[in-house]
């Protein structure tokens, strides 16, 4: 078994989609493009990461530290792979996409920044948890002193710090927020392409084991239950955590004995939105 030497780009070959079977499967949940269903609703209806991974992979620019040989003789992770079913060389392309895609999101990529509304949403938390007391006759009580600083840069700076003021902003802004709509430049996040950050190791190691749960989960072909004498585990968790180790997203070795450090990872990060915009799978 030899992987291909390149794709064919912009042109339909059935073998080479036929290899890039399961790459198209992830990639439609987590890297979609989006279009109008019957009913008028955005939905997932195709991806173009298909595109930009058979042209990174043309070019030599996925980032990994293993071959395609240490993939075959990698004795645990193959055995796994064998007797749930899996493909094994189509499953080498997955794992080249999902560590292309991880470091996409996770290394030197775009921040994401909050929404204007979710801004406005802080602001008004802020005052109104610290606000203990609000009146005609004595006005704005707070608990703890708040002022607002205004930076221009190079310009005169605004510090708003009476009571009444900042009161009245926040009464202002929670009257107002409820008519912003979700369409609107209020409600949108931005990036400012200049600011790059990166994830945690443990943010990536989430990721990739997210998206090959996800694999999992949608083919429930590869279910089995372990033959009697069997040694050989068919726990998804423990390939996955194995796979981190292999991949070398960890130095860890007790990634290869057992999942319990990928179940404290999930557990931690599983339910954290990343705050970066994938900077190779747009």
């Amino acid at each position: 078994m030899i992987p291909i030497d390149k794709f064919t780009e912009d042109t339909y070959i059935e073998l080479e989609y036929q290899l890039l079977n399961y790459v198209e499967q992830v990639a439609l949940k987590f890297n979609p493009d989006m279009g109008f269903d019957d009913n008028g609703n955005m939905s997932p209806c195709s991806t173009q990461a298909i595109e930009r991974f058979k042209r990174r992979y043309n070019i030599g620019r996925i980032n990994v530290n293993f071959k395609f040989e240490d993939y075959l003789h990698n004795k645990e992770v193959q055995a796994t792979l064998q007797e749930l079913g899996v493909d094994i060389e189509k499953f080498w392309y997955l794992l080249l996409f999902i560590m292309d895609y991880t470091e996409g999101s996770c290394w030197n990529a775009t921040e994401i920044k909050e929404s204007p509304k979710e801004q406005l949403e802080k602001l008004i938390n802020l005052i109104a948890d610290n606000c203990s007391d609000i009146n005609r006759v004595t006005g704005a009580t707070f608990t703890t002193p708040i002022t607002i600083t205004i930076n221009a840069k190079g310009k005169q700076t605004l510090t708003l710090d009476n009571p009444n003021t900042i009161a009245y902003l926040g009464l202002l802004c929670a009257k107002g927020i409820n008519s912003i709509e979700d369409e609107s430049i209020l409600s949108l996040k931005y990036s400012d392409f200049k600011d790059t950050i990166t994830e945690a190791d443990s943010m990536r190691i989430c990721l990739f084991a997210k998206m090959f749960l996800y694999f999992f989960e949608e083919n429930t072909q590869f279910n089995k239950r372990q033959k009697k004498g069997s040694t050989v585990s068919l726990s998804k968790n423990l390939l996955i955590s194995r796979l981190a180790y292999f991949a070398k997203l960890t130095t860890n070795k007790s990634y290869l004995e057992d999942d319990d450090n990928l179940k404290k990872i999930i557990k931690q990060y599983g339910n954290k939105e990343l705050s970066t915009m994938n900077n190779v799978y747009f």
